[in-house]
């Protein structure tokens, strides 16, 4: 056999090995199968999805659907289908958050539990502050001890000590990151929390709605039935008075009569009156004996444990769980009366239907025959009693009708007491004992048998009520077909066939051609191809199931959203996840295994030729074909027998699960479970059965030098009974002792590896934080003029000591703290490189720290200076020579250094320190001298310089230039605090108010994910620190854009317009190189730009008008350079960085 075939017949039989590992899964669920897992649902609730409620969730669904039976039920049925289904919102509390049904019975303990979870917010952010500060210290700072330690020309002195300080500082910021992580997990928690709280006090508050009308209604009943009750009597009175007058005796009869059923409406209304008041008071009654009984159940359930040991359960879960048994029977045996009451009610109401048309039609032929006659007292009298004969009928209906809606409210109460019993018993099924569980699922047991039959009934019951529902549903469509939801729905519906269509056919038509493109790409860089077989391989096992995958995302929510409206569905949902995960599993597998000539012609014909399959390889000789048969018919035994299990799983995964959810938990829901466990693990035994000789073989091969004995074993019991599962314990020992000893081999040694045992050891927790990106919105980029008192607290300039400057502690602490490092303490490199982007405050951190360090150090000379234009080459020396008042320029650098090792320590503060460089050849003469200078001085003067950060990356990445320097600071962009805190403070001095409640939304179509409706101040500086990505600069400049007075004299804030990113995106790259070097030097005029991208002045100079006239750049006051304006900036940097004209 060669090689190939050897490595495939290897590959297939490790597939093999792994199902002899799931034959073993099975060990456990046939030693405990009675144990029912979490898997099924109560399901004796009208809605195969009411099994999910808590303690209260059925208590609301009855109320509302006991409210909609009532009077025309028409609004309360409206409210109810309207309502969100409070299910998922109770059973996320209870699941989630620990919080029980009687915690948020009421809105007031709704209310004190939000409350709560706002003040425990409140605490938990303001520990979160200072540790996220510390994180951004020991972030920064690894990153440049890291970036030290990897410039190999330092001493071994100095790279010891630097992985000193790197170790310990990745100690830190693994502790750091564990202790934030540690408290922002239960922020998101109560966050969560609290949008939850308000959810249920909406629910509550629609609840209370529907109880309020409810008595309404119920009290406008009563007050018909007295009504009705005392007109009755007072026509009686009259009748009884005309009928002594009389003196025909025909008319006399006919006037008794009337009299006589004018008092039996009279009795009828009275005893309609006692029985809506004794139906409510009983309701009433139960009601709150079940709150009771409720309230006593929760309080013991929360207590018990998650994993009680097998004493606990008997002495203190058991009898709760038979308690719990006993309600339930007793409120099954109620259910079943109050279903019999609801039937022959019903069939009185039919009956009261049918005798009040007899009485309208006896009205219409006495009327009849009193026009014949003409008008006779008697016929009169016989159509007065006609009338009052129907009137009686109609007043019996009206009491009949006010009998069934009780006995449907009793009947809605007891399904929702039986919810909630089968709830709690589900709640407590993990948690009783063996002995409990056994006897709850005994075969032997006539009262289980009963049970598990009650809930088969209770299933066909709702099976018949919604096919009933749906019926009438579809019978009352053509009513319906001017509503606005229906049609609303329908067309969403067609929109989501239509998403369907248009999957299906990008699938078809571009998934290939894409995948190919990417795999094409891949094999074109290094990494892939030295891993091109993996590459290939991969690529091809993503060509195949992208398809599937993609029709499943689209389709589960197609089901989704037609389950949403029809809840009995949900089963369709889980026969869509069973066919897609067939169809993925068994794609994967055949890709794995066969190879891909065989699958492409077996795709065309249903005997594929292995003589061509062979010849296309290079084997053409009858031997290699012999071995291409042997290796594809092994191939296509593990396609069957992965084909088989998968079956078997995916039944024994389902139909158990879809019993319980129809039937509950019962006796025949676990023979079901029972059944299909011992049915899979029997097929899998047989399945595996028909491998034991390769999967021997293989274990032969691997573990014959190193366990004789083992191997002894398992060919001597590879063909008993339990043959099946010697073999598979042994090929998992050989598996686990090959993957142990391969990662020995070539992890054990590499970076990833220490870094993943510090992570264990250390038990540090990586996060990441990422930034979200929009689409840009083409719009105008005007906005109008502000007041001129109020735009001057938001000009464009660095800060000194004015009182609104928000001042960044941490990072002026940590330049301070470095200074006194090497001032006072004899730290060597006495240098600190401030880089950040335009706009983020170096300027200002420059005069914080001057200030500082006039404070700190007040004995010491001080300088301080900024670079307002290029300084190359020979200026340098001149620039430093004025910076330190020589007395004369030296002549070289050599010179310069000793002149400066002369003088007094100082310290010396240079901004814009990238000016020292031009981009061109020859262009880092002044920058390196400079640095130089530096470095060989930095052990007398102190040195604090800031570079542009575009420039520095470029110049770093040219050739490192970061071991000049004894720290390196890279400021981070302002936080959403600092943002808000930056405008709040200026416009506090301003004098105005801002007002955002006209705060609205504007965006151009499809920019839907990026625009968000925001309400509050704090939703409008989120989203100017998402904008401005942390970049003060940018945040002003789109705050004026903002904000507008009003007829109050308020600023009134409005949501900024980004500008079109069409004047960046349509720009060739003559100007895209102009922009870049504007953005690694700061500031420049038409003359530079012209020496650094090598091209005519007066091409330079039309770029820079043309730049100025699109507002992407602005001028100094001095009119002649040019720096990228705050509007743009973002759009600028983001066009240049993802077109490699900057590093970022």
């Amino acid at each position: 056999m060669t090689s190939t075939s050897a490595k495939l017949a290897f590959r297939q039989l490790v597939l093999a090995g792994l199902l002899l590992i799931l034959a073993v899964s099975f060990v456990e669920p046939l030693t405990a199968v009675a144990q029912e897992t979490d898997d099924g649902q109560a399901t004796s609730s009208p809605e195969p999805s009411s099994s999910d409620s808590s303690s209260g969730s059925s208590a609301e669904q009855a109320k509302a659907v006991a409210e909609a039976s009532s009077g025309d039920g028409s609004e309360a049925t409206k409210a109810a289908e309207g309502a969100p289904a409070p299910n998922s919102v109770l059973g996320e509390l209870v699941a989630d958050h620990g919080i029980s049904a009687d915690q948020v019975a009421t809105l007031d303990r709704v209310k004190a539990l939000d409350a709560q979870a706002h003040r425990e917010i409140a605490a938990l952010e303001a520990r979160l502050e200072p540790l996220e500060k510390r994180l951004t210290f020991f972030e920064t700072s690894s990153v440049v001890l890291d970036e030290q330690l990897s410039d190999e020309s330092l001493p071994d002195e100095a790279r010891q000590s630097l992985a000193c300080k790197a170790a310990t500082m990745r100690a830190r910021l693994g502790m750091t990151e564990a202790m934030v992580a540690g408290i922002r997990a239960p922020i998101e928690s109560r966050r969560k929390l609290i949008d939850l709280l308000a959810e249920r006090a909406e629910n509550l508050r629609r609840e209370a709605k529907l109880v309020a009308d409810q008595a309404q209604r119920q009290q406008v009943r009563i007050n018909e039935a007295a009504a009705a009750e005392k007109a009755a009597l007072a026509e009686a009175e009259r009748a009884k008075a005309r009928e002594a007058r009389e003196r025909d005796a025909q008319v006399r009869r006919l006037i008794s009569k009337r009299r006589e059923v004018l008092e039996q409406i009279a009795d009828v209304a009275r005893h309609q009156t006692e029985q809506i008041q004794e139906a409510s008071e009983r309701r009433a009654e139960r009601v709150e004996e079940f709150a009771k009984a409720r309230e006593e159940f929760e309080a013991k359930i929360s207590a018990f444990p998650g994993f009680p040991t097998q004493s606990y359960a008997q002495q203190a879960i058991d009898p709760v769980f038979r308690k719990l048994l006993e309600h339930r029977r007793e409120v099954r045996d109620s259910l079943r009366l109050h279903r019999n009451q609801v039937d022959n009610a019903q069939d009185k109401l039919d009956a009261a239907n049918e005798a009040l048309e007899l009485t309208k039609e006896r009205v219409e032929t006495a009327r009849e025959e009193l026009d014949e006659l003409g008008q006779t007292v008697v016929g009169e009298q016989k159509v007065k009693l006609a009338e009052a004969q129907r009137d009686l009928e109609a007043r019996k209906l009206e009491a009949y009708r006010d009998i069934a809606q009780a006995r449907q409210k009793q009947l809605a109460l007891d399904r929702e007491q039986l919810d909630y019993y089968n709830e709690s018993i589900e709640r407590l099924l993990p948690r009783i004992s063996d002995a409990q569980r056994d006897k709850f699922y005994s075969i032997f047991s006539d009262e289980n048998w009963q049970s598990a039959w009650f809930g088969v009934l209770q299933a066909l019951e709702r099976s018949v009520d919604i096919a009933e529902m749906r019926l009438q549903q579809a019978l009352e469509l053509p009513t319906r077909l001017t509503s606005v939801e229906l049609w609303g729905w329908i067309l969403g519906l067609l929109g989501w066939f239509l998403l369907l269509g248009g999957v299906i056919y990008v699938s078809q038509h571009y998934t290939d051609p894409l995948i190919r493109k990417l795999t094409g790409w891949a094999l074109r860089r290094r990494f892939f191809q030295r891993y091109a077989r993996v590459t290939i391989k991969a690529a091809e096992v993503l060509r195949s199931i992208i398809r599937p995958v993609v029709l499943y995302l689209v389709i589960d929510k197609l089901v989704a959203y037609v389950a949403d409206a029809f809840g009995e569905l949900v089963f369709l949902g889980w026969a869509v996840d069973a066919f897609f995960l067939f169809w993925v599993v068994m794609t994967l597998v055949k890709v794995m295994v066969l190879p891909r000539r065989y699958r492409e012609q077996a795709g065309r014909s249903p005997a594929p030729d292995l003589v061509q399959i062979g010849a296309s390889d290079g084997r053409q000789s009858l031997s290699a074909v012999d071995v291409i048969t042997i290796e594809i018919t092994r191939a296509q035994k593990l396609v069957r027998s992965v084909r088989i299990i998968l079956v078997f799983w995916l039944l024994e995964h389902y139909v158990p699960r879809a019993v319980t959810e129809l039937v509950g938990h019962s006796v025949i829901s676990w023979l079901v479970k029972t059944f299909f466990v011992w049915g899979l693990a029997i097929v899998v035994y047989m399945v595996l059965s028909t491998w034991k000789d390769d999967i021997a073989a293989l274990f032969v091969r691997l573990a014959e030098d190193r366990l004789p004995r083992s191997v002894e074993f398992v060919k001597n019991h590879k063909d008993r009974f339990y043959g099946v599962l010697v073999i598979a314990v042994a090929f998992i020992y050989v598996a686990f002792r090959e993957i142990g000893q391969f990662a020995r081999t070539h992890a054990s040694d590499t970076e990833w590896s220490k870094r993943v045992s510090n992570f264990v050891f250390r038990k540090r927790i990586e996060m990441q934080q990422k930034e979200r990106s929009g689409e840009e919105v083409d719009t105008s980029t005007t906005s109008e003029p502000l007041p001129d008192d109020y735009a001057a607290y938001f000009e464009q300039r660095p800060l000194d000591d004015e009182n609104y400057k928000v001042i960044r502690q941490d990072q002026l602490e940590y330049v301070v703290a470095d200074a006194r490092a090497f001032l006072r303490d004899g730290r060597p490199q006495g240098s600190l490189a401030i880089s950040a982007e335009q706009g983020m405050g170096k300027t200002s951190l420059l005069n914080d720290v001057s200030r500082a360090f006039a404070k700190e150090f007040p004995d010491l000379t001080r300088k301080y200076t900024s670079l307002a234009s290029k300084v190359v080459d020979d200026g340098v020396l001149g620039f430093l020579a004025d910076l330190f008042e020589l007395d004369e320029v030296p002549e070289s650098r050599v010179e310069l250094v000793e002149a400066l090792r002369e003088l007094e320590p100082r310290v010396l503060l240079i901004d814009d320190c990238h000016h020292f460089f031009v981009r061109e050849i020859g262009g880092f003469a002044g920058l390196d001298t400079f640095l130089e200078v530096v470095n060989l001085t930095d052990d007398i003067h102190y040195w604090v310089l800031t570079f542009n950060k575009y420039a520095w990356n470029y110049i770093n990445r040219v050739r490192p230039r970061k071991h000049y320097f004894g720290q390196i600071l890279e400021l981070r962009p302002w936080n959403e605090r600092e943002i808000q805190d930056l405008v709040q403070r200026r416009n506090a001095l301003a004098g105005r108010n801002i007002s955002f409640t006209d705060l609205v939304v504007a965006h151009e179509e499809g920019d839907h994910d990026f625009y968000e409706i925001i309400k509050t101040a704090n939703g409008y500086f989120r989203l100017l620190h998402e904008f401005s990505g942390g970049n003060p600069m940018v945040a002003l400049r789109f705050w004026k854009r903002s904000v507008k007075p009003n007829a109050d004299g308020d600023m009134q804030v409005s949501l900024f317009r980004k500008p079109s990113m069409q004047p960046v995106q349509q720009l060739s790259d003559d100007y895209l190189f102009a922009l870049a070097a504007i953005a690694q030097h700061g500031a420049l005029d038409a003359g530079e730009i012209a020496e650094i991208i090598n091209s005519d002045r007066a091409f330079c100079e039309m770029a820079l008008n043309y730049f100025e006239e699109r507002e992407i750049v602005e001028l100094d006051p001095s009119g002649r350079r040019a720096y990228l304006s705050p509007l743009y900036f973002r759009q600028v940097v983001k066009k240049l960085s993802a077109s490699n004209f900057l590093w970022d």
